[in-house]
């Protein structure tokens, strides 16, 4: 019997230096954001998680499926990053004000 997996592995470039310019809280509420995203696109497209590191790595039964929540998973986690972008320049400004 021949069986196929697909194995997606993604990365969240630069995390070490974006964790030291945002500080912790922001960089735990970026982290629970990003894992929320990947977990429930895991559960889409049938893929099962198998590490967590500063990304995913994940096993499909098929490549199409893995190709559909990486593609998903871009989409998301560029929502997620706006919705950072936007709280970090709060933070800025709020501490320029102070």
């Amino acid at each position: 019997m021949n069986e196929h997996r697909a194995l997606l592995l993604t990365d969240v470039v630069d995390s070490t230096r974006i964790a030291e310019i945002i500080g912790d809280a922001a960089n735990t509420a970026h982290w629970v954001a990003h894992d929320r995203a990947a977990r429930e696109l895991l559960r889409t497209w049938r893929g099962r998680e198998i590490e967590r590191t500063d990304g995913l790595m994940a096993v499909f039964d098929s490549a199409a499926d893995a190709a559909a929540k990486s593609t998903a998973t871009n989409t998301a986690i560029k929502t997620i990053n706006v919705i950072m972008i936007r709280f970090i320049r709060l933070l800025l400004a709020a501490a320029t004000w102070a």
